[in-house]
C-alpha cells in the first residue's frame, strides 16, 4: 500500500545518506522543495513525527492528540496535493499508517496502545552536539541524533573543536589533515598502488566541517 509513511521514511534515509556521503545539501533542497512549499504535505510530515515522539503528555491528552492527529490525517489524504507522493517500501511509521488503512481491529488496538505509550513518556534531556546543519524541520534530526549519540567521548570532543573552526582556517586545515594522514602511510613503506588508493579517497572530501571530521578521525585512528 502506498502510505506518506513510506513516503517520509524514504526522505529521511535520503537525508541520513546524504550527510554520510556529503551531499546533504542536495537532499535537503529537494526535501524543502518537495515538503515545505506543500502544506499539505507538511502538515502531514510534521503530525507522523509528533505522533512518533515522546511528549510527555498524561493519558488522557495523549489518547485525545492521537484521534484527532488520526481524524486530520484521513482528511489529508483525500487531498489530491499529496497523491503523487504516497509511496511503497520500507516503513518507519506502520504504527500510524495502519491506524488508517488497517481493517484488522486487534492490530489497531495494539498500535493504537503502542502510540499512545510512547506520547507519555518523557524525552530525555541530553548534551546533544549538532553539526552544523541548516535544517528547518527536526524530521532529519530524528535520525541523525543516534548517529551521534554513538560517537566516542574522544570523538564528542573532535567534533566540538570542528564546530569552532572558521571557513576561513577549513581549507588550510583539510590540508594539512590530508598530508599527515598521508605521510603516516609513506613512513609505513605502504605499496605505492596503495598510496595511490589512499590519495583518491583522500582527494573525495571536500573543504567541509564534516570532511575534516571525518578526515582527522580517520586520522587519530592511525596514529
Amino acid at each position: 500500500m502506498k502510505t506518506l509513511g513510506s513516503y517520509i521514511t524514504k526522505f529521511e534515509n535520503n537525508l541520513v545518506e546524504g550527510y554520510k556521503t556529503n551531499t546533504f545539501k542536495k537532499s535537503l533542497t529537494k526535501f524543502k522543495n518537495e515538503v515545505l512549499k506543500n502544506n499539505d504535505l507538511k502538515e502531514a510530515t510534521n503530525i507522523y513525527y509528533e505522533l512518533s515522539s515522546k511528549k510527555g503528555y498524561d493519558k488522557e491528552f495523549a489518547e485525545m492528540f492521537l484521534v484527532e492527529s488520526i481524524n486530520r490525517l484521513k482528511e489529508i489524504y483525500k487531498s489530491e496535493r499529496i497523491q503523487d507522493y504516497l509511496t511503497e517500501g520500507e516503513n518507519n511509521y506502520t504504527q500510524i499508517d495502519e491506524l488508517i488503512f488497517s481493517k484488522n481491529l486487534e492490530k489497531k488496538v495494539k498500535n493504537r496502545i503502542s502510540i499512545i505509550e510512547n506520547l507519555q513518556q518523557k524525552q530525555e534531556i541530553t548534551e546533544t552536539i549538532y553539526l552544523p546543519l541548516s535544517i528547518q524541520v527536526d524530521i532529519a534530526n530524528s535520525k541523525i541524533k543516534p548517529l551521534l549519540e554513538n560517537l566516542s567521548e574522544e570523538e564528542l570532543s573532535l567534533l566540538k573543536e570542528m564546530k569552532e573552526i572558521s571557513d576561513k582556517d577549513l581549507v588550510n586545515l583539510v590540508i594539512e589533515t590530508k598530508e599527515e594522514i598521508m605521510n603516516v602511510f609513506e613512513k609505513n613503506s605502504i605499496q605505492e598502488n596503495k598510496l595511490d588508493e589512499l590519495k583518491n579517497k583522500l582527494g573525495s572530501y571536500d573543504n567541509s566541517h564534516r570532511s575534516l571530521f571525518e578526515l582527522r578521525r580517520f586520522l587519530n585512528e592511525l596514529v
